[in-house]
């Protein structure tokens, strides 16, 4: 089979992949195609954490007609027992002939595991197809099982001019409603949302999914706040039944002011540094937890908190064809800057697209895995 021919087949699998994008975590996007005499014969993909896997999901629609076929897959299958079987002895012993794959599933648990499994019982197998793609569409997946902390994006939106807020705090609103909308979509796909507490006084956020999009697994919202000054009035603490909420904040604040909340509000003691809450000591608790992914929403501090610390792998930049101007308004980072130019390595911009009148970018610090595109 020619390579074009097996390229086609793993993107096919991709796309299938990405159906399920937001709702697999902690595992990843995995999509399935067999492929005898020439012929789709059935497809899969792995619709949620605890379901069958995608290989599984297409060897039960192709039934006995999976002997002699060839499995494409964007990602090495499993070898090991979690929530579901290893596919690798399904694929045995469904007789498939040959498997090919994008890229080995960097788990330690599997990494090439799977498919000398699968070549001890004499299927052929070849892999590094489209990798660069496969990689990019499971960045979040591989950076939580590669470091075991979540794969952090930044959301901000701006001015032309990189204002966040006018000179007496005014934000709402700077974007248009086909971005804000947009938003939604971005946190309907992400495992857990932070804000810092001076943006929880200034906006008394939400925090949550809306605009018609869902979650299949409830979004996590995480407030950073050393002190505990969080309004005890606050949307975010009134709405604590219905979503989870962390307060990641200090020893000495938890300890003093812990009676004040509600049971159902998780305070989670973070160290501190000279700007608030730790943001590495925040990631590895998440990272205990589980949450594979985490987006932060502001404020100026925030960011500024996990860009010194060079923590952030991705930032969606939405700018609003309008200039705020003022030495004294907001810009979107606070408390860092470069006085020489050459000291500062160039963010690459992955993606570009209009939402209305408003122009979102998909921006990659120096160094983060990132797929170019138009």
């Amino acid at each position: 089979m020619n390579e074009s021919l097996i390229n086609k087949y793993i993107q096919r699998t991709m796309y299938l992949g990405k159906r399920a994008e937001g709702k697999t975590s902690p595992n990843p996007m995995v999509g399935a195609i067999l492929v005898k005499n020439g012929k789709i014969i059935a497809e899969g993909y792995h619709h949620r954490a605890g379901c069958s896997h995608a290989e599984i999901e297409a060897l039960n629609i192709a039934g006995k007609n999976a002997k002699g076929s060839i499995l494409f897959t964007n990602l090495e299958p499993c070898c090991h027992y979690g929530k579901t079987p290893p596919c690798t002895n399904a694929i045995i012993e469904s007789g498939i002939a040959a498997v090919y794959c994008a890229m080995k599933d960097p788990n330690p648990q599997v990494n090439g595991k799977g498919l000398k499994i699968l070549e001890d019982a004499g299927i052929k197998t070849r892999t590094g197809f489209l990798e660069d793609k496969a990689t990019f569409l499971n960045k979040v997946y591989i950076k939580y099982i590669t470091t075991k902390i979540p794969y952090v994006t930044l959301k901000w939106a701006s001015s032309l001019d990189g204002k966040i807020a006018t000179e007496t705090g005014e934000s709402k609103w700077i974007t248009g409603e086909v971005s804000r909308k947009y938003v939604h979509k971005i946190r309907s796909i992400s495992d857990s949302i932070l804000a810092g507490v001076g943006t929880v006084i200034a906006d008394d956020p939400d925090l949550t999914v809306r605009h018609g999009y869902r979650k299949t697994l409830p979004l996590v919202r995480i407030i950073m706040d050393e002190k505990l000054q969080i309004p005890r009035n606050s949307k975010v603490l009134r709405t604590s039944k219905e979503y989870p909420t962390l307060i990641a904040t200090g020893k000495s604040a938890a300890e003093k002011y812990s009676n004040e909340f509600d049971p159902g509000i998780k305070l989670l003691t973070c160290e501190l540094n000279e700007d608030g809450v730790d943001p590495v000591s925040l990631l590895l608790s998440l990272g205990k937890m589980r949450i594979t992914s985490l987006l932060v929403e502001g404020g100026p501090k925030i960011f500024a908190s996990f860009i010194k610390k060079k923590l952030a792998d991705s930032i969606f930049i939405i700018l609003a064809p309008r200039i705020i101007g003022g030495q004294s308004s907001f810009s979107a980072i606070a408390s860092i800057g470069y006085h020489h130019l050459e000291t500062q390595s160039e963010y690459r911009i992955s993606r570009f697209r209009r939402l209305g009148p408003d122009l979102l970018l998909e921006v990659y610090p120096p160094g983060k895995n990132i797929c170019l595109q138009a």
